[in-house]
């Protein structure tokens, strides 16, 4: 029964603070991001309390060699070198002076219940957690963070060895975005500051930093350890040396800096609606493709559609003449075709000739005219018979059999001379007549 009683207040203070979680602020870390001891209450770094499981968040990290480029910061701390510059108008070719305050964006995600942005780190000789955490990351990680997240001890860490490094961040809780706070930023105490000196360097007030840390009103900071500052959104046009503005050309968050040396330009991707552009891209694209291969569908079926009403039109017509579809006949005549071209290869054309017709002729005269035909068949039109040449043929044949006949006959003998003047006269006129239009045609 006790057991029962103890399991259920249990769950009723963990769902309490759970809530108390969900909506509070963030606790001021103190002295603990040093603190390497096997101490499991130890905080690692700031919870995962706000609605936002990723954000655009902010370090101020101070330049000192070997850490005094854009590009080297950026190695350091995973960001970009490029944006770095732009935000504090440096260029990346140029040496930072030691110890200037430098803005340095990160991307803050919730990793388990904690807000970090992990960046790698390749281990130099005498390299200690203890020492990575007070000197290169400057207090903007903590020593029980890099123990939980790396399999090594706290001392005597294998040379090249690659950790990862979690820096500390946070995104703005629920009452935070209530309250017009769109990011929030890191800044490491240092020896001499005071709540009142860094919130006049940044453009926050006092009471917004304790807040945001819950700061007791008499509690003081301490030297090496983190501290929040919201940045809270305003109109660059009203308060132009305010440290962050949400009026930028594109209408996305610029961040202004009054300190002269924090001073720079950044515009914030967290409050801006970027458009995929890989995807806009293929979009696009797919459009494209499908309206060409509808138009090239449309196109072939309209001509096979305009073929298929030629067809019927065709046939149509040829079946108001009392004839056969055009179809039929083009398929009967290219068979008779191929079966005559056939025969004549075997100098058999009487199979395909009339019965009459062949008992009237000579054969002789049958293959005489079959292979001037044949000829005529040719696919290359270079190689077919002119008709002046069809006349002369079929001309000599004629010829040819009115000889024949005359000479069987001799009872025509008379006749032809008798009529030779005319006959004469009308086989010149008919062979005129043959060539005009062979010449014609040619």
């Amino acid at each position: 029964m006790e057991f029962r009683s103890f399991y259920f207040l249990s769950t009723i203070l963990f769902l309490y603070l759970s809530q108390f979680i969900c909506h509070c602020q963030q606790v001021y870390l103190n002295n603990t991001v040093d603190n390497c001891t096997a101490n499991p209450l130890v905080p690692k770094g700031y919870l995962c309390n706000g609605p936002q499981k990723s954000c655009t968040s902010f370090l101020i990290f101070k330049s000192n060699p070997p850490y005094n480029t854009t590009l080297r910061i950026a190695y350091l701390l995973g960001s970009e070198a490029s944006t770095i510059a732009s935000i504090n108008k440096i260029s990346n070719s140029d040496t930072i002076p030691s110890n200037k305050s430098i803005i340095v964006p990160i991307n803050c995600s919730c990793s388990g219940n904690i807000y970090q942005h992990n960046t790698p780190y390749s281990v130099v000789k005498n390299d200690t957690y203890y020492h990575l955490v007070i000197g290169n990351f400057q207090g903007l990680t903590t020593c029980q963070a890099l123990m939980g997240q790396n399999y090594y001890p706290p001392e005597n860490i294998a040379v090249g060895a690659m950790l990862t490094v979690p820096l500390i961040c946070a995104c703005p809780s629920a009452k935070q975005g209530e309250n017009g706070v769109t990011s929030l930023l890191v800044y490491t105490v240092n020896h001499g500051d005071t709540l009142q000196s860094i919130g006049g360097a940044f453009g926050v007030d006092e009471q917004s930093i304790r807040e945001a840390n819950q700061l007791p009103p008499n509690g003081t900071i301490s030297t090496l350890s983190p501290l929040l500052l919201p940045l809270k959104g305003k109109n660059c046009k009203e308060d132009p040396n305010s440290f962050f503005c949400v009026s930028c050309s594109q209408g996305q968050g610029s961040l202004a800096v009054a300190d002269e040396s924090l001073k720079g330009l950044y515009c914030n991707p967290s409050t801006s609606q970027k458009v995929p552009v890989k995807l806009v891209t293929s979009l696009g694209v797919g459009i494209g493709v499908g309206f060409l291969c509808l138009f090239l569908s449309g196109y072939k079926l309209y001509q096979c559609l305009k073929e298929k009403r030629r067809k019927i039109l065709k046939e149509k017509l040829f079946r108001q003449n009392g004839r056969k579809p055009i179809s039929f006949l083009e398929d009967e005549g290219q068979n008779l075709i191929a079966e005559f071209i056939s025969l004549m290869k075997e100098n058999q054309p009487f199979e395909i000739i009339d019965a009459g017709l062949v008992k009237e002729a000579r054969k002789d005269d049958i293959l005489a005219i079959a292979n001037l035909a044949r000829r005529c068949l040719r696919l290359n039109g270079k190689k077919r018979p002119t008709m002046k040449e069809i006349a002369v043929e079929l001309e000599t044949l004629r010829k040819a059999q009115s000889s024949l006949q005359i000479n069987q006959d001799p009872y025509r003998i008379s006749m032809h001379t008798t009529r030779g003047t005319v006959r004469e006269s009308s086989e010149e006129s008919i062979l005129l007549s043959l060539q005009m239009d062979s010449s014609s045609l040619i």
